[in-house]
């Protein structure tokens, strides 16, 4: 069994930035900093896990889409004291985070699994590309790096 999150990411250009983009990132229609997962809050068996479904949202012009390699498209690494800038290093992957097998990569729906098994925060990093790339060795990828929290919740069946 599985939760369903819905995560809106937002992009424009900004020239300010290193990657030349500007990204937010939505919960409910709230500007989120952090994703939060709590399986007590949520009501759920520990077994449970959560399914987040990441949508994004062109806007201003920008015309990027999530890159169609499972490898590339989401990385992820535990993180002991978040500061807000932590990036994980490319190709990095954490137990428990990864995009759902079950689910097809498409150009702004991404599906990722989030089993919440520990207490524990995590730097992760989805990874876009211009519409119409052709993913190779040289591909340069657009990346937003978020923070996200494990609060290891969840009830027991008795």
């Amino acid at each position: 069994m599985s939760k369903g999150r819905y995560v809106d990411i937002f992009v424009e250009p900004d020239g300010n930035k290193p990657c030349g983009y500007a990204f937010r990132m939505e919960e409910g229609g709230l500007q989120a900093s952090r994703l939060v997962f709590d399986k007590h809050k949520d009501n759920m068996p520990k077994a449970e896990h959560y399914k987040i479904e990441f949508k994004l949202h062109n806007t201003k012009g920008t015309k990027l889409q999530f890159s169609k390699k499972k490898d590339m498209v989401l990385w992820a690494t535990e993180v002991f004291e978040p500061k807000g800038d932590e990036c994980p290093p490319p190709g990095s992957s954490f137990d428990g985070l990864y995009v759902d097998p079950a689910a097809y990569i498409q150009d702004r729906v991404l599906t990722v699994i989030n089993t919440d098994m520990h207490e524990q925060y995590f730097a992760f990093a989805l990874n876009f590309v211009p519409e119409g790339t052709d993913e190779g060795p040289d591909t340069q990828y657009v990346c937003f790096d978020p923070i996200g929290e494990n609060r290891n919740g969840g009830f027991t069946r008795r």
